[in-house]
């Protein structure tokens, strides 16, 4: 090998090695950016929409030096005098995403900040990966870029694609990372919500289960179980124990119950948050659509236990949902009570009728719920509960 390309490759070897300690960097202090360059102490801060137009920049600008970096080292022979200023690129762009994501944490865009903060630690984990592969494959054995061991081709190519896997993700116009904290909010909104759905669904299923049962003869019934056994029970704490009449209508009559949070919980997806509201104000939903989630999950997981719950606590958990619900409830509506002069009074009042309809309905399944609970009760009246129910439109 001349004299020239030994050089070549030991500058390479060092790119890499700064490329590393570039990337491995702990993120910066936090620092507001200014929309000046000479970033005086009165110039005004960049808004996040802008911060945002220029994270996603940098991450098509990463793809690319991803890309122009495999093309110069990936083949053999590889090109070190191509690979260096892609190397370079990558150290300067990536501590730029690293101080943007420093820059949105001085922001009340809390949402927002985790999103480009795991988006950022994906790549810098993919990147990482990167650099330290090419270490390997050119520079890890004695015989150098000609000691490049077999399938090394592969390896390499699935590197860059976790780059790009990380990028296209974050960029995708319909699932990527959000625009603005509202937008944020909303996908998280949008996550909690289909957990009510699955609680809702899962209670359903209890009781469809269970008929299908029924109407099945004892003996196949139980031969199909032994064949279909797929494993799932050893988990759920073996085989699972029949119902009783009683024990499936209280879970009937808890069904109308399970419908009222995802009911709130998207009507408020839809005319609520949409609202010109403030963040603080809806950052301060969250922990309350959350503790819903849980409070709805800790009563259907009840529903699985075996034996099945005691009345009393069955009612504790119920409980605990109608307190749930009403908190998100009650946080709604100081809001809206405060924005009559803001927004009309008929109209706010408006919006204020649906959640007293609600809150009236709260009332009446949660009267039935006891009832049934105090008894444990033969179902009756579930029906027309659950019409009711149903006539409220979100």
């Amino acid at each position: 090998m001349s004299k020239g390309k030994d050089q070549d490759l030991k500058d390479l070897q060092e790119a890499l090695t700064l490329t590393l300690h570039a990337l491995l960097l702990p993120p910066p202090p936090p620092t507001s950016p200014s929309s000046s360059s000479s970033s005086s102490s009165s110039s005004p801060p960049l808004p996040p929409s802008t911060l945002s137009s220029d994270f996603l920049s940098l991450l098509h600008l990463l793809k690319s030096h991803t890309t122009t970096l495999s093309l110069s080292l990936g083949k053999p022979p590889p090109t070190p005098h191509a690979a260096l200023p892609s190397l370079l690129k990558i150290s300067t762009d990536f501590q730029r995403v690293q101080f943007l994501v420093s820059s949105l944490s001085l922001t009340s865009h809390v949402l927002l900040v985790k999103e480009w903060g795991w988006c950022r630690d994906e790549l810098k984990e993919a990147l990482v990966a990167l650099v330290k592969g090419f270490q390997t494959d050119l520079f890890g054995s004695k015989e150098g870029v000609n000691g490049r061991k077999g399938g090394w081709e592969k390896e390499y190519l699935g590197r860059v694609g976790q780059v790009y896997s990380v990028v296209e993700r974050a960029v995708d116009k319909k699932n990527g990372l959000s625009k603005s904290e509202r937008e944020a909010i909303g996908k998280k909104w949008r996550s909690e919500g289909e957990g009510l759905v699955d609680g809702e669904r899962e209670a359903k299923e209890i009781v469809e289960e269970e008929d299908d049962e029924d109407s099945e003869g004892e003996d196949e019934n139980e031969e199909e179980e032994e064949e279909e056994d797929d494993g799932w029970e050893g988990l759920m704490g073996g085989k699972s124990i029949k119902k009783s009449s009683e024990e499936k209508q209280v879970v009937k009559k808890l069904s109308p119950l399970l419908r009222l949070p995802h009911l709130l919980h998207s009507h408020l997806l839809t005319h609520h948050l949409p609202q010109p509201t403030s963040l603080a104000h809806l950052h301060s939903l969250l922990p309350l659509s959350t503790a819903l989630l849980s409070a709805q999950d800790d009563l259907v997981s009840s529903l699985y236990a075996s034996p099945f719950p005691a009345p009393a606590e069955l009612q504790e958990l119920v409980d605990e949902l109608v307190e749930a619900m009403r908190g998100l409830k009650r946080a709604v509506q100081v809001e809206l009570e405060g924005r009559k002069e803001e927004d009309g009074v008929e109209k706010v009042e408006k919006r204020l009728r649906w959640l007293v309809v609600w809150e009236a309905m709260v009332e009446k399944v949660g009267r039935e719920v006891k009832e049934g609970l105090d008894a444990f009760g033969t179902g009756t009246g579930t029906e027309e509960l659950e019409e009711k129910v149903g006539g409220l439109k979100v």
